[in-house]
């Protein structure tokens, strides 16, 4: 369980590590948290809004993960590991995409 946790804090903030990178090479308004960061990226149409939504949620599940950790529903973290995980490579696909144009 503690891996999975562990792991899932490093893919998200792998996440958000990128985005920050390209809202400082791009000099876009800086986030306010890290569930901002992907607001901020939707606002320049590298995630659709809904999508965003889903990256705004893992952003603040990370932050129970990090700093409420005790209170972890473990059916949640089971769900989220075997209905979610693609989400980091969708992410991954719509980050690349919009580089390359």
């Amino acid at each position: 369980m503690a891996a999975a946790k562990y792991f899932l804090i490093v893919g998200i903030e792998s996440a958000i590590d990128l985005c920050n990178h390209v809202i400082s090479k791009n000099r876009l308004r800086p986030p306010e948290d890290y569930a901002d960061t992907f607001l901020v990226m939707m606002e320049e149409d590298f995630f659709p809004e809904k999508f965003t939504e889903k990256l705004m949620q893992m952003a603040r599940f990370r932050n129970r993960l990090v700093h409420i950790y005790w209170k972890i529903d473990v059916d949640l973290l089971y769900t989220i590991l075997q209905e979610d995980l693609s989400d980091f490579n969708r992410f991954l696909t719509l980050l690349s995409k919009k580089l390359d144009t």
